[in-house]
């Protein structure tokens, strides 16, 4: 059994490792559909909103989500908060971004990708080296 979770904190922390990368074509997509509302290119956005956006933050909320509910109980209060927090904040701005786009407000929709899911991102960013951290320090008792 303790192979078992040896292996799964294995696997967990290089995939956080290997993440740096994923990050980046993340917000290279949240800027390329910017840029294309602040060009009045409202439909290659919304295209790419629907193809890459929103898969791409489903994607980063369940890995954390995921993440979270197999090592919670090692991770110490203060990260455990962090991820929650970021979680729910990641959830409030795919709520915003699905208001806006049924609105039809581009330029909003714009603002909230290249700058509230930028900063999302880039906070994640910042978590990540954390939870290895604390995944490398768990026992499997934990």
């Amino acid at each position: 059994m303790n192979n078992d979770f040896e292996e799964l904190k294995k696997q967990t922390v290089d995939a956080l490792k290997k993440s740096s990368e994923e990050f980046e074509k993340l917000k290279e997509t949240f800027v390329s559909a910017s840029d294309c509302f602040d060009d009045g290119k409202d439909l290659d956005g919304l295209q790419i909103v629907q193809d890459a956006v929103h898969p791409g933050i489903s994607a980063l909320c369940h890995f954390v989500e995921n993440i979270f509910s197999s090592f919670n109980e090692g991770f110490d209060n203060e990260l455990k908060e962090e991820l929650i927090i970021k979680i729910e904040e990641a959830e409030k701005l795919i709520k915003n971004l699905s208001e806006e786009t049924v609105s039809a407000n581009f330029t909003e929709i714009g603002d909230i990708l290249r700058f509230d899911f930028t900063d999302l991102v880039d906070d994640f960013e910042e978590i990540f080296p954390k939870m290895i951290i604390e995944i490398q320090k768990m026992k499997e008792e934990e």
